[in-house]
């Protein structure tokens, strides 16, 4: 099968997912991403096509006039959208008629769980509601956030978790749970939706300056006014091989998002062997289970008392944590579950164009 990835950003998640996918799902995969980010992805430079534009007005725009350009000249069995803004672009496809084969949408996170206006709110849940309806099935990244959508009508919809790169399952380079907590690391964007502002408010604090914060990620649709002080650490974007080495000596990562998808960073880090701290936000509590721990995270004052307050628990050994990423979140498992939805999708599809009058 061919298949062509549509993204309107790619930068974290959204671009492990992507890699996870070309080296796990054995067809012929393409990518229509930003030409602005096309260094955020690790795959084959020639399966790549760009489209312009920086900020996001002007990334829908390109999105949207490179869709028309590939239009009756590429032929793929699977158009595959990830996240809802590249489900606009779908709704003005249909508009204007043009004719894509079986489409598979994924949101990564539904942008009406956002803290937004109620106004907001409801028109994001209005166009995921026909971004779900134009399409031939529906991924959901955890049970939450199918639950979510349950209002979206569309027969093929599916669960399937987000896998963990093998890299992250190699042995372990810390056997026992750390006792004393002194590094703690976030990884991701440093924007709203990750609760970076709060976490770095709360570092700012005299209860926290025994604790040492290791920033690895960065700004991605502006400047980040952030600085470095005496007990924040701001490390940049890591390539995966480097982020390993983050991760082993790290004591605890912490995820204080507002709102969250998946959160690859939580499961990234359990296959390390370090714990993990993380908000309520999404899917988080769901995707740790027992085997992570969650704590109110909304203001800075929240912060620091998740952290002072913070024990390790007995079931957080480095071996158990990387065992329960290994037996849930494999890339076999979900390299066969995506494989098998796919092949429904194409043939939901094709029984649509038999049954035409």
């Amino acid at each position: 099968m061919r298949i062509l990835h549509i993204a309107e950003t790619v930068k974290g998640g959204v671009a492990t997912y992507l890699e996870l996918i070309d080296g796990n799902v054995p067809h012929e995969h393409y990518y229509l991403i930003p030409a602005s980010q096309e260094n955020e992805i690790d795959v084959d430079r020639k399966k790549l096509i760009a489209f312009p534009g920086t900020s996001r007005p002007q990334r829908i725009a390109g999105l949207f006039q490179a869709l028309a350009r590939l239009e009756g000249k590429q032929s793929y069995d699977i158009v595959h959208l990830h996240s809802s803004f590249a489900g606009y672009v779908l709704i003005l496809q249909k508009l204007l008629s043009f004719k894509f084969p079986a489409i598979i949408f994924c949101a990564h996170g539904w942008s009406f769980q956002r803290q937004v206006s109620t106004l907001e709110r409801t028109i994001c849940k209005a166009v995921d509601y026909i971004t779900g309806r134009l399409s031939t099935g529906v991924i959901h990244i955890s049970k939450t956030e199918q639950a979510a959508a349950n209002f979206i009508p569309c027969d093929l919809q599916r669960s399937i978790y987000n896998p963990i790169s093998d890299d992250y399952l190699a042995p372990l380079k810390k056997t026992h749970r750390a006792y004393s907590i002194k590094k703690i690391l976030f990884v991701g964007r440093l924007d709203r939706q990750k609760g970076f502002d709060i976490l770095y408010e709360a570092f700012k604090s005299k209860e926290l300056q025994e604790f040492h914060l290791y920033v690895a990620g960065d700004s991605v649709l502006c400047d980040s006014d952030y600085k470095p002080t005496a007990n924040v650490t701001f490390l940049g974007w890591q390539t995966r091989e480097a982020l390993l080495a983050v991760y082993d000596d790290a004591d605890l990562t912490i995820v204080p998002s507002r709102w969250e998808g998946f959160g690859f960073v939580a499961i990234e880090s359990l296959a390390r062997g370090t714990p993990v701290l993380a908000s309520h936000a999404g899917s988080l509590p769901e995707i740790l289970g027992m085997y992570g721990q969650v704590a109110d995270m909304t203001t800075a004052d929240a912060i620091i008392k998740s952290i002072t307050q913070y024990r390790t628990s007995p079931t957080e050994t480095p071996p158990r944590l990387q065992e329960y990423i290994r037996e849930k979140y494999s890339s076999s498992r979900f390299s066969a579950e995506i494989l098998e939805f796919y092949q429904e999708a194409v043939a939901k599809e094709k029984s649509k164009k038999k049954n035409r009058p």
